[in-house]
């Protein structure tokens, strides 16, 4: 229905601004003079997602190998329900994983069929930042 750079535009929003689904749409309502649906914005973030699956699991799979990781884990609102959002990056990588439940049975979940890159026990050792 709409060309690569409305969508593209829609999953940047989306992803990297954070703006929810139905500010989505109006924005590119109102900059683009577009008139995407709700349902268009969340059916072009899935396909873009399935799209990218593939790079998702070589992400995983190079976090995985990394001799440094950091993992963090902070709440966040999904239509007024508190999910959390764990990470894992270096600096060059990041994979997130959202779930509506913390703790380990939440860090221990499977994503798409590839292991989460913090599945396990990561070392605890702080980094001591006067060295």
């Amino acid at each position: 229905m709409y060309g690569p750079n409305l969508r593209a535009l829609a999953v940047y929003l989306l992803v990297f601004q954070h703006v929810p689904v139905e500010r989505t749409a109006m924005l590119l309502a109102d900059v683009c003079g577009a008139a995407p649906s709700t349902g268009w914005v969340c059916r072009t973030l899935a396909q873009t997602a399935d799209a990218l699956a593939d790079v998702d699991r070589l992400v995983k799979t190079l976090l995985i190998a990394a001799h440094v990781l950091h993992v963090d884990e902070t709440s966040t609102q999904v239509v007024r329900r508190r999910y959390w959002l764990h990470v894992a990056c270096t600096p060059l990588l990041t994979a997130f994983h959202l779930r509506p439940s913390r703790g380990r049975a939440a860090v221990d979940e499977k994503a798409g069929g590839a292991a989460l890159p913090w599945v396990g026990n990561p070392p605890r050792q702080p980094v001591d930042d006067q060295r």
